[in-house]
C-alpha cells in the first residue's frame, strides 16, 4: 500500500501516518497530504508546525460524487494540504547563499 493510500492510523493520540509521512519527508521524498483540519492534536504542532511544513486550508467541507456525477455525502471534518518538503543538502544550501 502506498503511502498515499494509507488512512489516518491512531495509536495512543498519535498519528502514525503523519510521523511516517515525516519520516519520508527526511528521506529525501516530497509528501503531499490531504488530512483533516486538526489544528488541536499534538501530532499538528509537533510535527507540522515546528517543521514549518507548508498548509493549505479548504473552504468548506469536500464533497463526494458517484459514478454519475451526483454529490452523494460531504466530509464531516475540515480538511487541509500538508506539503512536506524534503531539506535542502547544507552544501547545496551554502552554494545558493553565495550567489544571493
Amino acid at each position: 500500500m502506498t503511502l498515499a493510500a494509507q488512512t489516518l492510523i491512531l495509536e495512543r493520540g498519535r498519528n502514525i501516518s503523519i510521523e511516517k509521512a515525516h519520516n519520508e519527508c527526511q528521506e529525501g521524498k516530497l509528501v503531499v497530504l490531504l488530512i483533516p483540519a486538526r489544528t488541536d492534536t499534538t501530532w499538528f504542532h509537533d510535527i507540522i508546525l515546528r517543521n514549518n511544513y507548508e498548509v493549505r486550508f479548504h473552504r468548506g467541507r469536500l464533497k463526494f460524487t458517484n459514478a454519475y456525477g451526483k454529490t452523494t455525502n460531504c466530509a464531516p471534518f475540515p480538511t487541509m494540504t500538508v506539503v512536506m518538503r524534503p531539506p535542502i543538502h547544507p552544501q547545496v544550501q551554502r552554494i545558493l547563499q553565495t550567489y544571493m
